[in-house]
């Protein structure tokens, strides 16, 4: 087979896979110099006319379909009396392969995944096309982490009267069938629909809702018993996404979602009120034991609390007073149950470890750190000035040259920060305060970590922090000090016109968004930015981390230049 060419230009070169029907194999183009899959049907299978028919038009309604999540192909044809379809190479394997290889996926790979397999499939259903065969082996990976719909239900075509009849890979596919497809009758679109349940059903928890010793049992199991719902099997998994995937694998055709839109819309809303990061930790439980903390209290004798301020992760944050050195401090204090006692003092530790490296005049200090009892706290400069968020919530957005010149004085911040090997991970307007003179200090690094130890890729996020969120935090990814320049990117976005460049009502329907929209052009909220001042903020929002900036000091020089204007 190897020596055989189709079409004049097709030079099988490897076997890639094989089934009961058709043969895959890589190939080369030597007409477009280029690597691609081309797919044999059995020469056994070629007798009925009425599937030869069926295959060409629906192989030519495919051929017309462009989208990132669908295989494109690139050509068919009959030769040697077997048909042939010509098709895209995709080598990073099957989403089975992967599930096979790690089990239950994470809750933000899941929603990331399926959101782009129901974006394919919604095209194809615009087409009038059914897949008729969705399963974990029939979605296939790039090297770049696209997930891609191949195998448009031609093998199922050959079992059009009764696909319980057929053994070969049919045990692989019963899985994954609809009730309806299981009793051999006419698929629509909502049979497609179904089968993303299941296959989003055993990403979410590795198992899928019906399996048996036989096909004739699992099919069975699809038209009459009751999937367990995943958040039974994996109990961190939120009940508003179990819900989503027991919708689409309803019995009835007619109570699943009406369209693949309509079901990447509901998972994405899924997510509204829950954190994505990995299954170890989405909801946090309620604290017990903690330690009281009075206002009339004094922390080992020296800090008096005066005004309690606000949250701050674990901790709260206090305005107080420092009876030794006669002068107000802000104080975070620990409140830790006994179960969080040794995670939780380990990281209060370390973020005051990280605080107290840095000394730069846009960076709050860290003055000390202590044990008062079962509290810990830290000791912090006190500034009596709003935060950024509160100025363009007074103001709406600022003139250029006045955010210019804010921006320059948290990049001095951010480069002494990074010089200490430290990624802040959550800059927002929040997180930077201006003192009584006018200066703009960071603060808030009790989410960073030190590149002296193992990267996070636990993307603590919510509603307010998502909008500042990189593409690779969002994605649970490692994080560089080219995640604080996407974040301060949007911080200067929103400083001139005003707004964000992503938002949403829902923390996921954001984060999609810093993934794989495009951003917005400030020029198109505010007509009189100058050129270099946009240039520098749509850098900063380069999806991939090396297109941005490499350094504070790089972002400086080209952010200075938008003083010229």
């Amino acid at each position: 087979m190897r020596k055989k060419k189709f079409g004049k230009r097709y030079q099988i070169v490897e076997k890639i896979a094989s089934g009961g029907m058709a043969t895959v194999y890589k190939g080369l183009d030597t007409l477009l110099e280029r690597y691609i899959a081309i797919k044999i049907m059995d020469r056994d299978l070629m007798g009925d006319e009425v599937l030869i028919k069926r295959f060409e038009r629906e192989a030519k309604a495919i051929a017309k379909l462009s989208h990132p999540n669908i295989i494109h192909v690139y050509d068919f044809g009959y030769e040697r009396r077997q048909y042939y379809i010509v098709m895209e190479l995709v080598e990073g394997g099957t989403l089975k392969k992967k599930i096979v290889d790690q089990g239950a996926f994470s809750i933000n790979e899941v929603i990331r995944i399926g959101s782009q397999i129901l974006d394919g499939l919604a095209v194809v259903h615009r087409e009038g096309i059914v897949h008729r065969d969705l399963k974990p082996h029939n979605i296939l990976v790039s090297s770049g982490g696209q997930y891609k719909i191949t195998d448009f239900g031609i093998a199922r075509m050959m079992q059009a009267s009764s696909p319980l009849t057929h053994t070969g890979d049919l045990m692989g596919s019963v899985r994954y069938f609809s009730p309806e497809h299981a009793l051999g009758r006419n698929v629509h679109f909502h049979s497609d629909i179904y089968s993303i349940g299941v296959i989003l059903y055993e990403m979410l928890t590795g198992q899928v809702p019906f399996d048996g010793k036989d096909a004739y049992e699992v099919a069975m199991k699809h038209l009459k018993d009751s999937p367990l719902p995943p958040h039974y099997i994996k109990p961190y998994i939120p009940v508003e996404v179990s819900q989503v995937i027991l919708r689409a694998l309803d019995k009835n055709p007619s109570e699943r979602y009406r369209s693949a839109e309509e079901m990447k819309q509901a998972l994405l809303e899924s997510m509204s009120d829950v954190m994505l990061i990995n299954p170890n930790g989405l909801h946090a439980k309620p604290a017990k034991n903690q330690p009281t903390i009075r206002m009339d209290q004094k922390l080992n004798g020296r800090y008096q609390l005066l005004k309690y301020l606000g949250n701050s992760g674990m901790t709260k944050v206090y305005k107080g007073y420092d009876t030794l050195l006669d002068r107000y401090v802000a104080l975070k204090v620990l409140e830790l149950s006994s179960d969080q006692q040794e995670n939780g003092m380990r990281r209060f530790i370390r973020e005051a470890k990280i605080k107290a490296k840095i000394s730069h005049p846009n960076v709050v200090q860290v003055h000390d750190v202590g044990k008062d009892d079962d509290l810990y706290y830290m000791v912090m400069e006190y500034i009596d000035g709003p935060s950024l968020e509160e100025v363009l919530q007074k103001r709406g957005f600022l003139p250029q040259e006045e955010a210019v010149h804010i921006g320059l004085q948290i990049l001095d911040g951010l480069e002494q920060i990074h010089q200490n090997g430290v990624v802040h991970r959550e800059m927002k307007p929040a997180s930077i305060l201006m003192d009584s003179d006018g200066r703009y200090k960071i603060t808030d690094f009790s989410t960073a970590w030190m590149r002296s130890v193992s990267p996070p890729t636990q993307m603590q996020s919510d509603l307010e922090a998502a909008p500042y969120c990189s593409p690779e935090q969002a994605r649970g990814d490692k994080i560089s000090f080219q995640s604080d320049f996407y974040s301060f990117g949007v911080v200067l976005y929103r400083l001139v016109t005003g707004q964000l460049p992503f938002d949403g009502d829902h923390i996921h329907s954001i984060l999609f968004k810093h993934l794989y929209e495009p951003v917005p052009h400030p020029k198109a909220l505010n007509p009189h930015l100058s050129d270099s001042l946009c240039q520098v903020i749509l850098k900063s929002l380069e999806k991939s981390p090396q297109d941005r900036y490499q350094s504070a000091s790089e972002m400086k020089a080209h952010l200075s230049q938008a003083l010229f204007f």
